[in-house]
């Protein structure tokens, strides 16, 4: 399965450069520690459209929620919240539900703050105060194309809020 991941983001990638051709899309290259199994960079993805610039952490899980100690990059991307134009999120797939979600990286600080410890596939059937986003677009064979302009588009931008 841990290859699902890694395929998945190349199709993120593959997508954001479909969607938005004068974009741009760079791959940050996992820089391994040598003591934990984790990257050192702050996120999977640097990606730019209509003037916003997307700190992109991407998350594959195949069962419910995605457990928030899986998150190694929170507190990295947690740094740049509160700037101008940048939005530090996680993108998550859920590969069994054919669900991607988009959750900016402070609304994941408030979820832990509130006593939560993962992100569900059925949190937007709730209230949906952590302003999760559905990305889900076209369902393909394996992977599902996602709907990342509704991700730039969004009126609700948070910038301000950290």
């Amino acid at each position: 399965m841990a290859s699902l991941g890694k395929d998945w983001e190349k199709k993120f990638k593959e997508d954001w450069k479909n969607q938005f051709p004068e974009g741009d899309i760079l791959r940050l290259q996992d820089a391994m520690s040598g003591y934990k199994l984790t990257s050192q960079n702050p996120c999977d993805f640097i990606c730019f459209a209509d003037r916003k610039q997307f700190m992109v952490e991407c998350k594959e899980t195949n069962g419910n929620t995605l457990n928030f100690h899986k998150i190694h990059q929170l507190d990295d991307l947690l740094t740049h919240t509160g700037k101008p134009y940048i939005y530090p999120g996680v993108l998550v797939w859920f590969s069994d539900h054919d669900v991607i979600y988009w959750v900016d990286a402070i609304y994941i600080k408030k979820m832990i703050e509130d006593g939560k410890k993962s992100i569900h596939v059925n949190m937007l059937d709730t209230e949906n105060k952590y302003k999760i986003l559905n990305l889900t677009g076209k369902v393909n064979r394996v992977f599902v194309t996602g709907d990342y302009k509704k991700l730039v588009e969004r009126e609700d931008q948070i910038w301000c809020i950290a």
